[in-house]
């Protein structure tokens, strides 16, 4: 989702009703690394300067672009760890059932 800033936004293809699964969203998500790692592997030091439309804030060198992508992934994943890490203890803290016998 976009940051509260930018709920207004017309952003192409969002839909506000999805409700993808965990594993939906983390198949998303590494898809779009990769894709990302791909990027940057090809990217020529000289195109670092190259001014790129962006949607929100008009123009930029891509430089700031690729610097805030990676900004962006270190602080979700920080705050990914910090977040399941309590719900994942917590979950396997849970008493199991147990086995049914047939």
């Amino acid at each position: 989702m976009p940051n509260s800033g930018s709920v207004e936004f017309p952003w192409p293809d969002l839909d506000h009703d999805a409700t993808p699964s965990t594993a939906d969203a983390l198949a998303v998500r590494a898809e779009r690394a990769t894709r990302v790692g791909e990027f940057l592997a090809s990217l020529p030091v000289s195109d670092l300067a190259r001014p790129v439309e962006v949607l929100e804030d008009g123009t930029n060198p891509l430089q700031e672009c690729v610097y805030t992508v990676l900004e962006e992934a270190f602080w979700h994943n920080r705050y990914a760890q910090r977040d399941l890490t309590p719900l994942d203890e917590a979950r396997t803290a849970l008493p199991r059932p147990p086995p049914r016998t047939s």
